[in-house]
């Protein structure tokens, strides 16, 4: 069950309980698969439970099987019991902590009531109890034969929180603590902190409310950001990023627009080399300015070549920090374009990409942790980048056909847009221009 793109808390309280009465409320259903009558009970504390004495489950105010007196949970342990339920469409399910006493509301530990009818067994039982079933006319739909009713919310007792899915009796896992942030001020920079939710976390900024910028996506738990008292956003979210589609089909158009037009000077025989890149998660990073160029980087920047990007590329992907390769064809002059299709994760929603610029010493274009998401964590639909040139800082030639003169030491990469060899022609507006682009686009 996805989420929703920005979370909201939700707490809930019990009574004033002994220790001993309070772990065994630890005891949730937590699993129902009506057309096969397996359930999931779990404890959801943190210490063990052992029974004191013969817990009963109770169905259309029938009681099919129990739970031993003396069973031990584990912390966090889930076991599954197969009942014998009378009414699979339209029924109800409670565990009372108790073989007895089925009247009353304060020895039912978790349940729920599924189906279209109003009031079934002891659903008014529950519901007449403050922090028991959140109302006699409150129902869960009842699922399609062979599928579970799972708990995926922090309340066992509201329909809200029960979901329709695939069995996984056994296997439940807990929802995540609520998002909880602040943030702390400097002079120059702000930095928003966060606990609770699940990684990757989106982090947008906004001055109104109502227009979103994106900042991040990051599997850490905090987030820098630089500010000045002229700055427009005044409030920023923080979000577990959770898109509605698991994963997107992409396609890249790479073009040059490397024209006489706009810039002093052209070498004869421009081009560019093959595209390599990846998808990945926010741990990777084949390439970033004012880091080292890599030795793949350093030689894809300096002769076009894939061979040891691609073998460095491929460990980061063993490790699970990378998604796919991503390898295209290369470009020649002015207009000329080339295509690349591939497909995002919601696991790995970035994208680094880079070619040679040819011929050069060292430069090339690209793009590092791009985001494919928008600012409310959806997939984009389309994104053009203007791409500058940039020096791997390992060959010191200035010129577009310099020979060979490794830098030593290396420098740490950066953007060679501006210098003498990108020089825009005179009267062409602005500083800097861009030798190619990426468009990005959503594939149907």
């Amino acid at each position: 069950m996805k989420s929703p793109p920005f979370a909201v808390l939700c707490c809930f309280a019990t009574s004033f309980q002994s220790p001993a009465l309070a772990a065994i409320d630890d005891l949730w259903i937590t699993e129902v698969v009506p057309s096969t009558g397996e359930v999931e009970v779990t404890n959801v504390g943190p210490d063990e439970v052992i029974l004191p004495n013969r817990f009963a489950f109770c169905h259309r105010i029938q009681y099919p099987t129990g739970i031993s007196s003396g069973t031990s949970f584990a912390a966090g342990e889930s076991k599954v019991f197969t009942l014998s339920l009378s009414n699979s469409a339209d029924s109800d399910l409670w565990l009372y902590r108790t073989s007895g006493g089925f009247g009353t509301a304060t020895n039912i530990i978790s349940g729920l009531k599924w189906g279209p009818a109003p009031n079934v067994g002891r659903t008014g039982i529950a519901s007449g109890a403050v922090g028991k079933w959140d109302g006699a006319s409150s129902f869960v739909p009842t699922p399609a034969d062979g599928m579970a009713l799972q708990l995926t919310g922090p309340d066992p007792f509201s329909a809200a929180n029960w979901s329709e899915g695939t069995p996984d009796l056994g296997n439940y896992s807990p929802p995540p603590a609520p998002l909880q942030a602040q943030v702390s001020l400097g002079e120059s920079q702000l930095t928003v902190s966060w606990t609770g939710g699940t990684a990757p976390y989106l982090v947008r900024s906004s001055g109104d409310l109502r227009t979103w910028k994106l900042e991040a996506i990051t599997d850490e738990n905090s987030l820098t950001l630089d500010y000045t008292s002229e700055d427009e956003s005044a409030f920023l979210q923080v979000a577990s990023f959770d898109p509605a589609d698991d994963t997107c089909d992409f396609r890249v158009t790479f073009t040059s627009v490397w024209s006489r037009d706009i810039f002093e000077f052209v070498p004869g025989g421009d081009h560019f080399s093959g595209l390599i890149g990846l998808t990945h998660n926010t741990a990777a990073s084949i390439w970033e300015p004012g880091e080292l160029a890599s030795p793949g980087i350093e030689r894809m920047a300096e002769t076009g070549s894939k061979s040891i990007l691609t073998t460095e590329i491929n460990g980061i992907i063993e490790t699970g920090d990378g998604g796919v390769l991503l390898s295209g064809g290369g470009l020649g002059g002015v207009g000329s374009q080339t295509t690349l299709d591939f497909t995002a994760s919601a696991s790995h929603p970035l994208m680094s990409l880079v070619s040679m610029i040819a011929p050069s010493p060292d430069w090339f274009v690209g793009v590092h942790g791009l985001a494919l998401v928008d600012a409310d964590g959806e997939w984009v639909d389309s994104l053009t980048i203007e791409l500058l040139a940039y020096d791997s800082g390992t060959d010191d030639g200035p010129n577009f056909t310099s020979p060979n003169d490794d830098s030593d030491p290396a420098v740490p990469i950066f953007q060679n847009a501006d210098t003498p060899p990108f020089a825009l022609k005179e009267g062409v507006e602005g500083d800097v221009g861009p030798v190619a682009t990426f468009l990005i686009e959503r594939r149907p």
